[in-house]
């Protein structure tokens, strides 16, 4: 990314008037009037039947009941210890709720007598399929499906599904009431919105993966009741599009059928146009004579945009690429002509992008196939060009298979529609309680909220439980701890990577703890001794002749502002803020002396960001003088 385009981004993310999100489909990206956004999911929400607004912490009580159901079934051995602790929850803020705009074109797409797993499928199961003059094609597709499904349609549903499931005792200890009492549980959810917190009273739970399971045990459902009427002649589903063939006299009145099978599930559809019609992303095209071509089917609104040839991804990504959308050109066009006229715009499609014509044409070959054994393991591990790949290489003959993912993404840099979690409401972190009399301070992990974990430090030391760490250390030094100034330093979900983070911010601290190997302290500081000693050449020739300052107030030691001269640059509790966003921080456990003169002396480590030409800075008994 260059200069210009880290100042934009930096500029698009500060702007707090604007909503910048991903499109639900079609790979583009729309920039919204945040208070337009907030004014339109508030209308959403304002659907009583759907929502209700509710106060207190409602999650609260849903987790212990979750909890205490799961215990029971794991008493009655209806569960595993393994699945009881996949089952349990853990601590979090309510789910923040946030809406993804549609651009696209609304397609009717298919519902099925067999459903259509995939395209591939779909295409099977239409190969050879010939229309009579008066059949019509069609697509039906439910109105919004997720949002709409009563709660005890969803449940009756399930336990029909259930019931018909001969194989159910094959892969499960839980009995049928035992299910259906777990997707009850599932199915109540709550969700955030600009600081008000809802239940969703009606449809599926948002993001949740049991929401395509039953939707689909829904349609079934439905499609039981339906075809007792009336039966197209052919009906293939996908998840809640439709794909349709019946006679062109019966389509109005089978439409109506539809929308009067059960309360609440309409259908809007779509008529074949010039004899094409669309579904998934297969194009299908009528023949005069009957019979069906396909090919690629593209929306109106698609970008032209897919992974770009210079984005940090590694090679095999890039090809994979380049393999499957002429791997689709191959499957989904039917002839020949089609299928010249589809690599001819991928050709372009690519090139548009960054591609070589060479590294296109060598991906389309493919590799050579190499017999390996299967991997013993799989891991996915964050993409460093250059480093990621060497580890690979290495870990393969182990039987490692090694998944890339980004470290960051533009989507995760701008998107910030979601309410703000505060520090103490977050779950799954590492985090730092310094001392008051010390340059130590205490590290720990907690999967729980962060709140929860202070509040239960709080407890140890006021009951003076001798397995505090932080009560031996107050007892021991006299010291005090900041105990209700505890702040995040990392975030992990998985207590094998807190671990690993806790023992890397552990190097100054008194909590019990590994040390990490001195091999990759250099690694965890980010920087060689080499550049080290020029930031600190750059830092001492920049700070020595930058300003001076007068005192403001001084309200106890090491809590001191400064105002500068003839520049907005202020020192505060131990902050250097510099114009308007650039910061020298002083990391927790450094010493911070101001002696006689007003001389600032600083023994540790300092942290800078905005500061021209500087990143890390590294000080030992560094002093800057400051003259009043």
């Amino acid at each position: 990314m260059t200069t210009n385009e880290s100042k934009a981004l930096k500029t698009l993310r500060k702007n707090d008037q604007i909503v910048i999100l991903p499109t639900d489909k079609g790979n583009a990206i729309a920039i919204l009037n945040r208070q337009d956004y907030k004014d339109k999911v508030n209308d959403l929400l304002k659907d009583s039947t759907t929502y209700e607004h509710v106060t207190g912490e409602p999650t609260k009580s849903l987790r212990a009941r979750i909890t205490k159901t799961v215990t029971a079934l794991k008493k009655k051995k209806s569960l595993t210890e393994e699945q009881a602790k996949h089952l349990r929850p853990i601590e979090g803020p309510v789910p923040r709720l946030y809406g993804l705009p549609k651009v696209h074109k609304e397609p009717c797409l298919p519902h099925d007598n067999h459903d259509a797993n995939s395209s591939a499928d779909f295409l099977r199961q239409i190969k050879g399929l010939e229309l009579e003059e008066d059949d019509a094609l069609v697509s039906f597709d439910v109105t919004s499906l997720f949002t709409n499904i009563p709660k005890e349609l969803a449940i009756e549903s399930m336990k029909h599904l259930i019931s018909k499931d001969d194989s159910l005792r094959n892969r499960t200890n839980l009995s049928p009431k035992e299910l259906i009492q777990l997707v009850e549980l599932c199915m109540e959810t709550y969700l955030q919105f600009d600081g008000r917190v809802y239940l969703q009273k009606r449809g599926t739970p948002m993001g949740s993966p049991i929401s395509g399971l039953l939707a689909d045990a829904v349609m079934k459902h439905f499609e039981s009741e339906a075809f007792q009427t009336f039966k197209p002649k052919v009906w293939l589903r996908y998840v809640d599009d439709t794909f349709v063939v019946l006679p062109q006299t019966q389509l109005d009145q089978f439409h109506s059928c539809l929308n009067n099978v059960i309360d609440g599930i309409t259908f809007t559809r779509e008529k074949e146009e010039n004899s094409r019609l669309a579904f998934l992303d297969v194009l299908i095209i009528r023949r005069p004579d009957g019979k069906l071509e396909t090919t690629v089917y593209r929306k109106p609104t698609t970008t032209g945009v897919i992974l770009r040839f210079d984005s940090n991804h590694p090679a095999c990504q890039l090809k994979s690429c380049v393999r499957t959308l002429f791997r689709r050109a191959d499957t989904h066009c039917s002839s020949p002509e089609l299928r010249r006229q589809e690599r001819k715009h991928l050709f372009k499609l690519f090139a548009s992008n960054g591609y070589p014509n060479s590294f296109i044409k060598a991906s389309i070959r493919g590799p050579t196939r190499i017999e390996r054994a299967k991997p013993r393991t799989r891991m996915t591990v964050p993409y460093i060009h250059g480093t990621s790949e060497a580890v690979q290489r290495m870990l393969q003959p182990l039987g490692i298979q090694i998944s890339h993912k980004p470290n960051s993404t533009l989507r995760s840099a701008l998107m910030n529609a979601k309410d703000h979690v505060e520090p103490h409401e977050q779950s799954g972190v590492v985090y730092a309680i310094p001392c008051l009399g010390c340059d130590q301070q205490y590290v720990g992990e907690t999967g729980k909220q962060l709140r929860t974990r202070v509040h239960e430090h709080k407890l140890a030391m006021r009951r003076a439980d001798p397995r505090s760490q932080l009560w031996h250390h107050c007892a021991d030094t006299g010291h005090e701890v900041n105990i209700d100034h505890a702040k995040v330093v990392a975030r992990a979900k998985m207590k094998g990577e807190r671990l690993v983070l806790e023992a890397l911010y552990s190097r100054n601290s008194f909590n019990r703890h590994v040390d990490i190997d001195s091999h990759y302290v250099s690694i965890v500081d980010g920087e060689t001794k080499s550049e080290r000693r020029q930031t600190d050449r750059r830092t001492r020739r920049h700070l020595l002749t930058a300003f001076t300052a007068t005192p403001v107030d001084s309200n106890i030691f090491g809590s001191v502002r400064w105002k500068l001269s003839d520049s907005p640059y202020i020192i505060q509790d131990n902050d250097l803020v510099i114009a308007s966003d650039a910061l020298l921080h002083i990391e927790p456990g450094v010493k911070v002396y101001i002696g006689p003169g007003l001389t600032i002396k600083v023994k540790g480590t300092l942290r800078a960001r905005g500061l021209p030409g500087l990143q890390y800075i590294r000080a030992v008994n560094f002093a800057c003088l400051v003259s009043g």
